[in-house]
């Protein structure tokens, strides 16, 4: 039973029970049964990088190297990512019901019961209102009230423009002179 590598993706790692014959058995997701190992101990497990990766099988001697290379593959931090969120979600239940019990806690610090209570009602989606000013209401504005504001605003710049000693120090440009080319001329002529 001969198992195809997908072209895109090598094996990493070593000849273990993981593979038969060096080649790699791959998984629905792209990721090698060892990558798979590898995921699982680091994640599910908690062991650091250098104990996932002997765990799942890499060679002592070469696992820092091949984890390293391992990591960067995208399929492999999917499978990182897909595990942690798995992690995490499992346990949910249990961080709410904390929150609900320091909610819920009468000899709980008030400011701790809550923070709990806008924690729990910001999961649910009950986030607090934002106060604006609705300008699409007629009479929302007091338009007189802008008219003037923007007409002070307008004298207050005609009066700095007229109060700036500005000097114009734009260069102007010199035409040649044709004396001064007519000399050039004469010089290189005679050369």
């Amino acid at each position: 039973m001969n198992q195809e590598t997908p072209a895109k993706l090598k094996p990493v790692g070593t000849k273990n029970a993981n593979t038969r014959h060096g080649i790699a058995s791959y998984r629905a997701n792209g990721i090698s049964d060892q990558q798979e190992a590898f995921c699982q101990a680091l994640i599910m497990r908690g062991l650091n990088i250098k104990e996932a990766a002997l765990a799942a099988g890499y060679a002592p001697s070469t696992a820092e190297a091949q984890i390293y290379r391992t990591l960067q593959l995208p399929t492999v931090g999917a499978r990182i990512e897909q595990l942690t969120r798995k992690l995490l979600g499992s346990h949910a239940p249990l961080a709410v019901s904390t929150l609900v019990n320091v909610m819920q806690d009468p000899e709980a610090n008030a400011m701790a019961r809550v923070r709990a209570t806008e924690v729990l009602l910001d999961r649910a989606g009950f986030k607090p209102i934002e106060r604006y000013e609705d300008i699409s209401r007629p009479g929302s504005l007091d338009v007189d009230a802008l008219k003037t504001r923007a007409q002070e605003l307008i004298e207050e710049l005609r009066r700095r423009e007229a109060q700036a000693n500005v000097i114009d120090v734009t260069p102007i440009a010199q035409e040649p002179c044709e004396s001064a080319s007519a000399e050039e001329r004469s010089d290189t002529s005679s050369a």
